[in-house]
């Protein structure tokens, strides 16, 4: 009798049930995580197509992890791009050579750009995962150089009420957010000097609740 009353208004089954789930959202308890940016950073590396690596680290300006109902709802940090640097080779001045490079025009823009973001836009719990397993898969937005696209990544997460560890690694297509140089999706004849389009960055978050 309620069902067809809830017809006659017009509304779906599919409706009622996202009326539910939103309604629960805003009357759930949502706890949210600080992180401490001191003792969080993502590491980077890209290749070229030789094998050959470089490697650094990215500074995380400020970032915050949602947590309902004891999993990750949702969560947004920003990266310091000015504090990107090259850690792999032994030569001071070859570190510093090319860290000017990435921060110029033909790599990240730093000076134009000097923070990149992502945001986490879903969050899935990952049942009975080992403990070096992934056990959650994220959905999120990723932005570099104000262009941002969607990317998709598992993270290993651990937490309690006060604390939270996270580490995930992320693939990403630097092309799709105007870093070209060097790529061979772009430029024909680059031989050696050939960069792979592929970056990995590993993230590690700690953190703390409110």
């Amino acid at each position: 009798m309620i069902l067809k009353k809830f017809k006659k208004l017009g509304l779906t089954a599919a409706a009622l049930c996202t009326t539910f789930i939103f309604s629960s959202f805003l009357t759930a308890s949502v706890l949210t995580y600080q992180t401490n940016n001191s003792k969080s950073e993502v590491h980077w590396e890209g290749e070229k197509i030789t094998g050959s690596s470089h490697s650094g680290i990215i500074n995380i300006q400020s970032g915050k992890v949602y947590v309902m109902s004891e999993q990750i709802a949702g969560g947004d940090f920003v990266l310091d791009m000015t504090s990107l640097n090259t850690t792999d080779m032994d030569d001071e001045k070859s570190n510093a050579k090319l860290t000017k490079h990435l921060k110029n025009d033909d790599f990240f823009s730093v000076e134009k750009f000097p923070t990149a973001k992502l945001e986490i836009t879903e969050a899935i719990k990952i049942l009975n995962a080992l403990d070096t397993d992934s056990n959650y898969e994220f959905k999120a937005k990723l932005t570099i150089k104000d262009i941002t696209h969607e990317i998709a990544f598992g993270a290993i997460v651990e937490h309690t009420e006060t604390t939270m560890n996270v580490t995930a690694n992320i693939v990403f297509d630097r092309t799709k957010f105007d870093v070209k140089y060097n790529s061979g999706s772009y430029f024909d004849d680059l031989g050696d000097y050939m960069i792979k389009d592929e970056i990995k960055m590993t993230i590690k978050i700690v953190a703390q609740s409110n």
